[in-house]
């Protein structure tokens, strides 16, 4: 005998003997697979027939149940209720065969018949499926789904059930039960084929019109709607925006180089001679209309942004513009444009320093009516009487009256002209 280090030799892996030995037992895998599958036959050779009363109790007790219950899903899913009394038994007659429990029944479920439902309606409402009915579409989706199901079981992929957490269950089986019980309110209160999604802005519409179509603003009077919040990234970008769209269909009002020599020194004299001819054919500004419907947040960076726009197009205009603000959210939006000089009759600054007031701290701490002198950008003194004080220790904010701040940009068109629009 050899010398080796193993008291047993150890035997060589032989692929061919092993492949012919698989082979063999191919035979008895595939009856014992097969009766895997019809588990029934497993335990009713052993069934205590003394469980047969209480058996018999239980089943006419579930089936109380589950018929008026699988009625009541058809509806849900937008079938007949025959669909859903031979679905009450037919399955569970199928499932007793390959059942691994005697003590358990199936049939539809109410996620399952609300998903049917909405792709019944989904697929309904498109016109290249009108000669479909909800009932052949539904055995489509179930014969499919029963296909699925089939090869899953085959395969033993039953464990994959097991990563998916009870909480995501409960959530979904949770809001599937609203979502079932305000539809099936919904149709008891008259309103059922009533959709969220593409519905009109009002359930009942008026026998009186109340929109003939779209109608432009009034000559001078430009809208601007922002689509979303001002903010340091946008603010240059509205302000060119603005600004040019105003020059380009506004007529400037300034004083304009009479001579070529004037002219600066990036505009050649031609530019300058058609722009001037077309300037003239323009209307003048009298108002800008501000629509605030899709911002939510204004930092400090836009509201100097607004006040440059003002600026600008006031020297551009060679007048005091009217600013009108439409369908603000926030108050603070509102009070950071009134601090910022927007919304006043003159749309000047109301901001004060308390050091250049004359009234006294007692004054100011019981809200008296002061006179204060206000130093403004043209050098020239204004006063005001009758300021409430609204602000801190630090800061003064007149109260205005909120001409320029409206509800709706119709409104606002409204102002802008006076009540001569409508």
């Amino acid at each position: 005998m050899a010398d080796s280090n193993y008291i047993f030799e150890p035997k060589k892996q032989n692929v061919k003997a092993n492949i012919q030995k698989t082979v063999h037992q191919i035979p008895g895998f595939s009856i014992e697979y097969v009766k895997s599958l019809f588990p029934l036959f497993s335990w009713i050779g052993r069934y205590n027939t003394t469980w047969l009363t209480g058996d018999l109790i239980a089943g006419i007790t579930v089936g109380l149940v589950v018929i008026p219950q699988s009625m009541a899903y058809a509806k849900v899913a937008a079938l007949p209720v025959e669909y859903g009394l031979y679905s009450s038994f037919v399955g569970v007659t199928i499932y007793c065969l390959f059942a691994t429990s005697k003590d358990m029944t199936i049939g539809p479920t109410a996620v399952m018949s609300l998903l049917i439902g909405q792709a019944l309606t989904a697929i309904a409402s498109n016109k290249d499926n009108a000669g479909y009915q909800n009932t052949t579409i539904a055995a489509a989706f179930s014969l499919l789904a029963g296909l699925i199901v089939l090869l899953f079981g085959l395969l033993r992929l039953g464990y994959i059930v097991r990563f998916v957490s009870n909480p995501v269950i409960a959530g979904f089986t949770t809001g599937s039960a609203v979502n079932i019980t305000i539809s099936q309110t919904l149709g008891r209160i008259a309103i059922a084929s009533f959709n969220g999604k593409s519905s009109n802005k009002y359930a009942y519409v008026p026998l009186t019109p109340t929109f003939e179509g779209a109608q432009s603003p009034p000559k001078g009077i430009l809208i601007f709607r922002f689509d979303q919040k001002l903010t340091f990234p946008n603010a240059d970008y509205i302000e060119d925006q603005v600004i040019s769209y105003v020059k380009a269909n506004t007529r400037r009002m300034a004083e304009m180089p009479t001579k070529a020599n004037d002219l600066p020194w990036n505009e050649a004299k031609e530019t300058y001679e058609s722009n001037v001819q077309s300037n003239s054919q323009l209307p003048p500004l009298k108002a800008i209309v501000f629509d605030f419907s899709a911002v939510c947040i204004v930092d400090s960076t836009a509201v100097q942004i607004l006040v440059n726009i003002k600026r600008t197009v006031n020297k551009y205009a060679d007048c005091e513009v009217e600013y009108h603000f439409a369908n603000i959210l926030n108050e603070s939006i509102q009070r950071a444009l009134i601090i910022a000089g927007f919304g006043s009759v003159d749309q000047k600054a109301s901001l004060v320093d308390i050091g250049t007031n004359t009234a006294k701290i007692d004054d100011l701490e019981s809200k008296h009516s002061v006179e204060i002198k206000l130093s403004m950008e043209t050098k020239k003194s204004a006063e005001i009487s009758e300021v409430v004080i609204e602000g801190s220790e630090d800061t003064i904010i007149t109260s205005q009256g909120k001409k320029f701040f409206h509800l709706s940009v119709e409104e606002a068109v409204i102002a802008a002209t006076n009540g001569a629009w409508e």
